[in-house]
């Protein structure tokens, strides 16, 4: 099971979330941030979340990544934020890759670094 912390970065105003994920990540983990950010975090001044995995290993094969398209495509609150992804590998690109391919509703992309996902963001 991995490990999450949240941040939030506020410029005029408008936050980004920040989750990081240490050790072994799985799909319920993925899962189980996004519900806590959902009820704890978002608000009209949210403009997007930086999920960031360079400190983490993904345990999350292609099939398990459904139940989070399908969570992204069935809660509108992550419709009209950015979702932004960090990882540092070749082989964990796949992930946000394909649920930026899988899911018309939510708008995700892959970064390798935070700085550059909180810039998009803000942007």
């Amino acid at each position: 099971m991995g490990e999450v912390t949240y941040d939030i970065i506020t410029k005029n105003d408008l936050k980004v979330v920040i989750r990081k994920f240490n050790g072994i990540v799985d799909v319920e983990d993925v899962l189980d941030s996004f519900k806590y950010i959902q009820k704890e975090m978002l608000d009209e001044k949210v403009l997007g979340v930086v999920t960031n995995f360079d400190e983490s290993v993904m345990n999350i094969n292609l099939s398990q990544l459904q139940e989070v398209i399908k969570y992204l495509k069935t809660t509108p609150e992550f419709h009209q934020v950015k979702l932004a992804v960090v990882v540092n590998s070749p082989d964990k690109i796949v992930i946000p890759m394909m649920a930026q391919a899988k899911t018309e509703e939510a708008i995700i992309k892959p970064f390798s670094s935070e700085h550059a996902a909180v810039n998009w963001i803000f942007e």
